[in-house]
């Protein structure tokens, strides 16, 4: 779901306000929430200054590819309310956060690995968590999935470092998606709030390589609602707004890691 609104902020923020209330009470996930006045626009979820300036954003309407990508893709009728419910169902049971005796235990081995990262910062060597990281990825494409809490937890908190996390977002691609997709989500499940960003927008970009725009928006909503201003989130939002193709996913992707290698490969 996407809000537009035009006119001025004193006039439509309201309805903005009220909109987002209502998707938020019936757990519908929002893309982004734009205010268009004067030729340029406003986000009411980024709270980022460098892709969301206090004056706006000039609104290029010659250079956007969203009427392009329409015609392309071509324009299809809203799915059925079966559909929709069965859609719905499917992505809360990926996204839903686990409870009762598996949420305290996922507490506690999340207070344990950041403990551990404390007292091995400095010691352990530098690329040690992208290397246990990528582990992961790779016991996932071998059907050994990490799903003990304390694995779990360790790549929560590795994955709290920009660099680990992009070196993993480059390594998504539409082959190796499935995979990402399957540990990402199981991450953003288990891990507590505080956690939840990073699994949750690379669940993301894996939903969005395999065509599941609904999961990918689901997903950033997770994000962007632990952490409003969290970059990798905001950059994805855009790209599911403006309609970017899946193709010129490479664009957004950092580029000094843009390898794209199959986790079997890694």
């Amino acid at each position: 779901m996407a809000v537009v609104a035009y006119g001025p902020p004193g006039r439509v923020t309201p309805y903005v306000d009220a909109l987002l209330a209502a998707a938020r009470t019936h757990g519908l996930a929002v893309v982004d929430a734009i205010r268009v006045t004067g030729g340029r626009y406003w986000s009411y979820t980024c709270g980022s200054a460098g892709c969301c300036p206090a004056e706006g954003t000039v609104v290029n309407v010659d250079g956007s590819t969203v009427p392009a990508s329409a015609v392309l893709h071509g324009i299809v009728p809203a799915p059925p309310f079966h559909a929709t419910m069965a859609d719905i169902a499917r992505i809360r049971a990926l996204l839903a956060p686990v409870r009762g005796e598996v949420r305290a235990a996922m507490e506690a081995a999340a207070n344990r690995a950041r403990t551990r990262a404390a007292r091995a910062e400095g010691g352990d060597p530098p690329d040690r968590g992208l290397t246990e990281v990528l582990a992961a990825v790779r016991a996932e494409h071998a059907g050994r999935a990490v799903t003990d809490p304390d694995g779990l937890a360790r790549l929560g908190v590795h994955l709290t470092g920009t660099g680990v996390r992009d070196e993993v977002w480059a390594r998504i691609t539409a082959e190796a998606a499935p995979v990402h997709q399957a540990l990402w989500s199981r991450a953003t499940r288990c891990l507590p709030s505080e956690l939840r960003a990073a699994p949750a927008s690379l669940l993301a970009v894996a939903a969005w390589q395999r065509g599941d725009e609904a999961l990918a928006a689901a997903a950033l909503d997770v994000a962007l609602t632990t952490d409003p201003g969290y970059s990798m989130a905001v950059l994805m939002s855009r790209a599911l707004a403006w309609g970017l193709p899946v193709e010129r996913w490479r664009e957004f992707t950092p580029r000094w890691l843009s390898r794209g290698r199959d986790p079997a490969q890694d």
